[in-house]
């Protein structure tokens, strides 16, 4: 997992916790606000995959479950972001907003 804030390796501490040690961010759960929406459609057409079944058979994830994630509607763990990003071949920070804010139904990320 790589951290979106600083860029080095995080390590999980907890099932949807992880911990930067270069900068001492702890990233819990993302969720996709509408510019990050838009961020991930983009980022998949970018990646070759013009529908959602192209993304889904390429990355192994459901197709209702993609599709949650690109209209805001599921929750997604760094995890699946990484995982993301890796298939989509962008950094996290093109799927998520590069500053994240506190609060519920936004990415949670703090110092």
């Amino acid at each position: 997992m790589i951290c979106p804030v600083c860029t080095k390796t995080m390590k999980q501490r907890k099932q949807n916790l992880y911990f930067c040690y270069g900068c001492g961010a702890k990233l819990e759960q993302l969720t996709f606000d509408s510019k990050d929406k838009q961020n991930l459609i983009t980022a998949r057409i970018r990646a070759g995959f013009a529908t959602v079944q192209e993304a889904a058979d390429a990355t192994g994830y459901n197709v209702s479950y993609l599709r949650g994630l690109e209209r805001g509607e599921k929750p997604v763990t760094p995890r699946t972001a990484y995982r993301l990003a890796a298939i989509y071949g962008c950094g996290i920070s093109d799927l998520v907003d590069k500053n994240p804010r506190m609060g519920e139904g936004k990415n949670e990320l703090s110092t």
